[in-house]
């Protein structure tokens, strides 16, 4: 009902200019600079727009910014309170570390939304935890994200009993949430609530892992 931006130009603190374009669809859109950037600041700036049916304003959900800095993972043995069962296709707990956002891990508990359900990662020595990477639900696109259930807050549980409650936000894409660098040999990551999908009420999780 509202604008929706059609042409965003992109300014570098080097002065260098680009320009991207948008397709006209409620789905996240990502976008690589035509060559490697190092900047101290990203302008966006509207150049032009898809008319909405209502409203002469333009809106934006959410802009995202990912640096191109090595991201090494923390190696951990996954383990899961329950997995569905395979139908041709696995959904074990190991399939939220293999790299691939269309397998997922999903809760098997026939009764139930994943509410309570949880991913266990024992990392097998001590280390320290700065972030969880996770891409929630079904990966492979928004039309699958949306049919089944997806974590919309996480409770993350270390070693030493202490908790943080992580907020996870709506979309298919791959997310970071900060733990503040805690150490500890292990985290239990509890589903403590759920956005209900259209067509399946079984919570799935893409990937998740841990980043010193």
């Amino acid at each position: 009902r509202a604008n929706r931006p059609k042409e965003l130009e992109l300014k570098y603190s080097d002065e260098s200019v680009e320009t991207w374009t948008l397709t006209d669809e409620m789905t996240p859109q990502v976008f690589t600079p035509k060559t490697p950037k190092n900047t101290s600041k990203i302008r966006l700036r509207i150049k032009s727009v898809y008319s909405g049916s209502a409203f002469p304003d333009t809106g934006l959900s959410e802009v995202m910014i990912f640096d191109g800095a090595p991201s090494p993972r923390l190696e951990a043995k996954v383990s899961a309170s329950s997995e569905f069962p395979p139908d041709g296709e696995s959904y074990l707990a190991t399939n939220v570390s293999d790299g691939l956002q269309d397998t997922y891990w999903c809760e098997g508990v026939e009764e139930g939304d994943g509410v309570g359900e949880f991913l266990m990662f024992d990392f097998g020595r001590t280390v320290t935890v700065k972030t969880l990477e996770i891409l929630n639900g079904m990966g492979g696109g928004l039309d699958l994200y949306k049919k089944g259930n997806a974590a919309s807050v996480v409770t993350a549980q270390f070693s030493d009993g202490s908790t943080k409650a992580l907020t996870l936000k709506p979309f298919p894409l791959l997310q970071r949430a900060d733990l503040g660098g805690k150490t500890t040999s292990s985290v239990k990551l509890t589903i403590s609530a759920v956005r209900k999908g259209t067509d399946y009420n079984d919570l799935c999780i893409s990937e998740a892992y841990f980043k010193p």
